[in-house]
């Protein structure tokens, strides 16, 4: 066994998340059974949102960095109504 996947097995056994897989992933101070529950609602969110279209509201804390996907919002509609995306703020509601 190599030390990395010792390393993982270890981490495992402890109920932590291994650093091999935080190079790759959300940040997350959950151990790793909640964070394994987390994972699985986020990945059904991006599923149901490609199943079923685009959704009527957003699990913002779902998306791994945020701040690109409301760029994004607000880029797409400046370029639909021709105005400056620096003219545009997002307003939210809480739920």
């Amino acid at each position: 066994m190599s030390t990395e996947l010792e390393a993982i097995g270890n981490n495992i056994f402890d109920n932590r998340i291994p650093e091999a897989w935080k190079k790759n992933s959300y940040p997350s101070l959950k151990p790793l059974a909640s964070y394994v529950v987390d994972f699985v609602e986020r990945l059904d969110f991006i599923n149901t949102w490609i199943e079923k279209g685009i959704p009527t509201h957003y699990w913002i804390s779902g998306f791994f960095f945020t701040q690109s996907f409301l760029t994004g919002i607000k880029q797409n509609f400046a370029r639909r109504y021709v105005i400056a995306i620096d003219q545009i703020e997002l307003d939210f509601e809480v739920f």
